[in-house]
């Protein structure tokens, strides 16, 4: 027994290669053609009371009773078409990239208006944010491409890479830059952020593959980042407190030196005022403690 249907799509029926090649192999065979079905799916749940009736009849007696099928009509209605999944597809590629712009523009005005990113801010932008920029940025960075390069694949490692960690590096100094400082400064920050971003996101990139190196990516460069400008800040701390402030170092110490000790050790420091009596000058007892002397007649 064969159980097949006429396939819609292909010109060649599939009923005609089972009845050309197949039922000649077979001498008790018998072919069942149920049109506008599928194959195995559609056999087993289109009707079940009918496939049984089918299959126990043709095994117990050998007839073929198809009485039960009712005809079945190809409906091509989808809940969700493809144009609404590509519609929806766009809004959410869209949406992320402008967030993420919205995002930088947010920071970057905060620091021009106060002079540098909050402590709040600066702690979202570089924990939280990240994950926006890196799929905002790729989501951006792939409708472009689309548009104007088609013939670059959307997996490419260098889309893959430089599209969410620009954005994340660009993040990551905005949120620890500060206005007064001078050019230098923010030069070696921006470089901090840029490198350590896309050391990071290569690394998450060449981790996986699929749709999870994005995320691996964007995770990479955020962590990558911020140790990169974790370290620019020791190290800038650090130059601070080097040889070039020895100097001021020793003038303090020159200084406190000059300073007057008592036997003990202990700084000079003028003894107090007893009322308008004279007081003459301390002396000190044998056993090292500081004595007062009035002037005789004083009692």
């Amino acid at each position: 027994m064969d159980s097949t249907k006429k396939d819609p799509v292909s010109r060649s029926p599939a009923s005609q290669n089972a009845t050309k090649e197949l039922l000649p192999h077979l001498p008790n065979g018998h072919q069942v053609i149920l049109s506008d079905l599928g194959h195995a799916t559609d056999f087993w749940h289109y009707e079940p009371s009918a496939a049984a009736l089918l299959l126990t009849a043709f095994y117990d007696t050998g007839r073929v009773d198809t009485s039960r099928y009712t005809h079945h009509a190809v409906s091509f209605a989808t809940p969700v078409t493809q144009t609404a999944i590509a519609k929806y597809l766009l809004a959410t590629m869209i949406g992320f990239a402008a967030l993420a712009a919205l995002s930088l523009l947010w920071v970057a005005r905060r620091v021009r208006k106060h002079g540098d990113a909050g402590r709040k801010t600066s702690f979202a932008t570089r924990t939280v944010v990240p994950l926006v920029l890196g799929l905002g940025g790729w989501f951006g960075a792939a409708l472009i491409a689309a548009t104007l390069w088609p013939a670059l694949s959307l997996t490419s490692e260098l889309l893959g890479i430089l599209a969410p960690s620009g954005p994340i590096a660009l993040g990551l100094y905005l949120a620890c830059t500060h206005r007064g400082w001078d050019r230098a400064a923010k030069s070696l920050g921006l470089l901090a952020a840029s490198a350590g971003a896309l050391l990071g996101g290569w690394f998450g990139f060449t981790v996986t593959s699929g749709l999870f190196a994005l995320v691996t990516t964007t995770i990479g460069a955020a962590a990558a980042g911020n140790l990169a400008l974790i370290a620019v800040s020791l190290w800038r701390e650090r130059s601070a407190r080097g040889p070039g402030n020895d100097s001021v170092r020793n003038l303090r110490r020159s200084a406190r030196s000059r300073q007057p000790r008592t036997s003990r050790g202990a700084p000079w420091r003028r003894p107090p005022r007893l009322g308008s009596r004279p007081v003459t000058p301390t002396s000190h007892d044998p056993r090292g403690q500081a004595a007062v002397t009035e002037p005789p007649g004083s009692s």
